[in-house]
This record gives C-alpha cells, sequence and structure tokens, in this order.
C-alpha cells in the first residue's frame, strides 16, 4: 500500500524532499529512503536520490495495474490460498 501511495504523490511532483514526503505519508524520514529504493528496485519510479541533500528526483513513474478494484481479487485469492493451505495441513496430520 505503500508503494501505491508513493506512486501517487511520485506522479504529482517530480521533486519532493524526504520530508515533504514523509508528512503525505504519515511516515518517518528514515522509511522515505528505504521505500524509495525499493520502489525502484521493483520497478515501479525511475528516480534519483540526492541523499546529501534529502531530495528525491523522480524521473518517471512506470504504473502498475494494481488498481483499488484488483485489491479486493488479490485479498480474495489469499484468503482461499490461506484456507486451502489449512486444509492441507489438516488432512496430513490426520
Amino acid at each position: 500500500m505503500k508503494l501505491t501511495k508513493l506512486i501517487e504523490i511520485a506522479d504529482k511532483r517530480s521533486i519532493l524532499s524526504y520530508k515533504e514526503v514523509g508528512e503525505l505519508m504519515k511516515i518517518d524520514q528514515e522509511e522515505v529512503e528505504f521505500l524509495v529504493i525499493k520502489a525502484i528496485e521493483n520497478d515501479f519510479v525511475l528516480a534519483v536520490l540526492d541523499q546529501p541533500n534529502e531530495v528525491i528526483y523522480f524521473n518517471k513513474v512506470l504504473k502498475r495495474n494494481v488498481g483499488m478494484t484488483n485489491f479486493g481479487d488479490i485479498d480474495t485469492g489469499l484468503k482461499k490460498l490461506l484456507e486451502t493451505l489449512s486444509n492441507f495441513k489438516i488432512e496430513a496430520c490426520n
């Protein structure tokens, strides 16, 4: 969810300080850098971190097809998977 929020923010503004991102996302500034790096690694954004000045330059947002409607499908699929695993575990123990 945090990555989705970061993508929304990056889509609207290309230059943000760690402090601004932290305030917009309601997270600690220390977590901002980690989150942006994770977004870069997962190809959600192209960005450059200016660590000494604590500024992020978002060059491009690579939007994913994971909208709010799909989160329900993901949640349902995960619940079904957990039920299947639970049933498998019960049958394996019997």
